[in-house]
């Protein structure tokens, strides 16, 4: 079967709406990965050792301005970062925690949905 004539114009129509959606994916993906990777190099750059030194009854409060944000624990914050960096930094791919940044991975994000829109802030 060749495309797109193996295929009828609601099939077609399925494959296209399917790879939209996808390329959109792939874009925040990517972004995502380049934030994970960041927010990893500042907690391991010094934040893990700010956050370290607070008392576990501690609050960090929400300056955030998201709507329904709440204020987070040290155990909270330290969860999330680590998490992120777990998911985000391509050198953890061989334990397959960083697998979603992986090369491969990256490259196929930039394919499928063009290097403007893989990094944040261009468009």
């Amino acid at each position: 079967m060749a495309w797109p004539e193996g295929l009828t114009a609601d099939q077609q129509k399925a494959v296209t709406d399917f790879t939209q959606s996808l390329r959109a994916w792939s874009a925040q993906l990517a972004q995502l990965n380049s934030l994970g990777a960041a927010i990893g190099a500042a907690w391991f750059g010094g934040i893990n050792g700010l956050v370290g030194s607070l008392q576990s009854s501690d609050i960090i409060p929400n300056v955030s301005g998201l709507a329904g944000a709440q204020d987070l624990s040290p155990a909270d914050l330290t969860s999330l970062a680590q998490w992120a960096n777990a998911l985000s930094n391509p050198l953890n791919s061989d334990q397959g925690t960083g697998a979603y940044a992986s090369v491969g991975i990256q490259q196929l994000c930039v394919k499928a949905a063009g290097i403007n829109a893989t990094v944040k802030g261009i468009s």
